[in-house]
């Protein structure tokens, strides 16, 4: 942009929308992004939107021997760092975070697997501060001195800690572990579950005020497992009772999620074999007694693998639940569907799909209306990227969609995500891929926006607008950095930052001085802080050099929208 120009004309505008010249649609925006850690392989990461506008993200990352730390990292609300605490085991060995909490004081637990030996591993829970200063660890180490390790932590309204995970028995394989902690870090009771004295395996757990549900899969022979949901008493650890689920087929029944109602009415998805040896969604709710009232198998038309990932339960007790379905032709299709609590009928049931790619929603969450937000990985243009979506309470219908490729344009894995507490922004953790089998942990910030956009007669820009990553120069060379978007094609040519709105015109003349012009357009009355955001993106890649010859780099370009 030049600097000499002879006419800057500043006109203050105040924004009037006319809904009755303009279409409202909402939209979510991608406004932050922010990563931590470092890894060669993933293993898993969990976000919390925490009651003081911080999000905090748990997992494992290569320290400086080579080994994996339990990751603990705070982040602002803008996905700004402010602490990091990696825990070592005295051992050396690898220690991984598998999920977190936040108790009513603001404090922050995380449970995880910490390395002893080559043949022993400790189930290990640590609560830390706001600050990011411990203030407890305690150490599971089962009666056989073996594989120990913690999965899913939740907390009581006094703030006790209950996390599962699994042990080795002394005369079996894994069990089920289930250990209480009070608010200090003193163990209140451990409890194991051995199904048929094979491999039992858990991996969540919900709390109510009579029972601990704990879900996971039970070998029942060489070939065969189960979904198994086992209860113990809250206040003593004392075995309660248990209900194994299965498929049609042998092979191993997964279960993902759970949620427990104001009935102690347990909920479970996952996937059982079926007797074409393939994967079946899955949904049970049981009883307090521990007895079936309702289940539902999903088969796709392909009759191909289909898994449940995520539940969530609506205030009224329906069962929204998300995670694929294999369509022929398709391969992964993201799937979301709402069941009636209390009969287990389907109330509505979408799917996505992506230039028939892989696509698999990981996680769910509803919002304070009820809506669906969920997100998951979606193959596209030679890579995964992170893909969140809002669906309709009422009808499942798509309400926006955003989807987010790393800076790399490798691999981006989302694995869950938090809403924050006025319910305008989602935030979606995961994986990014910064080099060929390197990670980071990257939290994604979302902005729902309700979008008014203009119907218009007059000429449209064929090329919609560029994003400007450097293109754009200064007529002394410099880099421009303060152009967000630009459109060089056409007349005038246009350039917005997120202050104003600049066109460019210009003639050419024998005079000896140039005769290039600008008009400059602010906003008297909009938001100080106010952003520009893309609101349609388009399928063809472009970008100019001053906005006049092309270049050999190429660019995504979108149509854009002040908002």
């Amino acid at each position: 942009m030049k600097t000499n120009l002879h006419l800057i004309i500043v006109i203050g505008l105040l924004l009037i929308k006319y809904t009755a010249l303009s279409q409202q649609s909402q939209q979510a925006f991608l406004e932050s992004y922010g990563g931590t850690g470092t890894q060669e392989m993933f293993y898993k990461t969990s976000v919390l939107r925490s009651t003081d506008g911080y999000n905090y993200v748990c997992g494992a990352t290569l320290n400086s021997g080579g080994n994996y730390d339990m990751l603990l990292t705070k982040m602002t609300g803008n996905n700004t760092v402010v602490w990091t605490q990696q825990y070592a085991g005295a051992a050396g060995g690898n220690d991984f975070a598998a999920e977190l909490v936040q108790d009513g004081a603001g404090n922050i637990i995380i449970t995880g697997t910490e390395y002893i030996s080559l043949t022993n591993y400790n189930a290990v829970t640590i609560k830390y501060n706001s600050a990011g200063v411990q203030q407890w660890i305690q150490s599971y180490n089962g009666a056989a001195n073996s594989f120990d390790g913690g999965i899913s932590v939740v907390r009581d309204a006094s703030n006790n800690i209950y996390m599962c995970g699994g042990s080795n028995g002394t005369a079996t394989f894994s069990d089920f572990l289930c250990v209480k902690y009070n608010s200090s870090g003193m163990q209140q009771w451990a409890s194991t579950w051995n199904g048929l004295g094979m491999q039992d395996i858990s991996a969540r757990l919900a709390i109510s005020n009579t029972r601990v549900s704990v879900i996971g899969a039970s070998q029942q022979s060489a070939s065969d497992w189960k979904m198994a949901s086992v209860f113990f008493n809250p206040s003593t650890g004392a075995f309660l009772g248990e209900k194994l689920t299965g498929g049609d087929d042998e092979g191993i029944d997964k279960v993902a999620d759970l949620a427990m109602d104001a009935n102690d009415n347990t909920y479970v998805v996952g996937a059982v074999r079926n007797i074409n040896h393939q994967y079946d969604i899955k949904v049970i709710k049981l009883s307090s007694t521990y007895t079936v009232l309702w289940q539902q198998t999903f088969n796709g038309s392909a009759n191909l693998d289909d898994e449940g990932l995520s539940l969530e339960l609506t205030p009224t007790n329906d069962v929204v639940i998300c995670g694929f379905t294999t369509a022929t032709d398709e391969n992964k299709n993201f799937i979301t569907r709402k069941y009636n609590g209390s009969s287990g009928s389907l109330i509505w049931s979408k799917t996505f799909d992506e230039q028939a790619s892989e696509d698999k929603a990981t996680d769910l969450k509803l919002d304070l209306n009820g809506n669906a937000i969920i997100c998951g990985s979606s193959y596209k243009d030679g890579n995964l990227d992170y893909v969140v979506q809002k669906l309709k309470n009422t009808t499942g219908d798509i309400v926006w969609t955003g989807r987010w490729n790393g800076d790399y344009n490798l691999n981006d894995l989302p694995m869950n995500l938090a809403i924050d507490e006025n319910d305008n922004t989602v935030y979606v953790a995961g994986q990014s891929e910064v080099g060929a089998g390197h990670y980071k942990y990257m939290v994604t910030r979302w902005s729902q926006k309700d979008v008014y956009i203009p119907k218009s007669n007059d000429r449209k820009h064929p090329n919609g607008f560029i994003t400007n990553k450097g293109q754009v120069q200064n007529t002394d060379g410099s880099i421009n950095t303060s152009i967000k978007y630009y459109q060089p094609a056409g007349w005038p040519s246009t350039y917005i930052d997120d202050a104003k709105i600049s066109y460019v015109y210009t003639r050419a003349d024998t005079l000896p001085e140039d005769t290039l012009h600008r008009i400059d357009m602010s906003f008297e009355k909009g938001n100080n802080y106010a952003k520009v955001y893309p609101t349609q993106e388009l399928a063809h890649y472009t970008n100019f050099y001053l906005g006049y010859m092309p270049n050999e780099k190429s660019e995504r370009t979108a149509h854009y929208s002040s908002i």
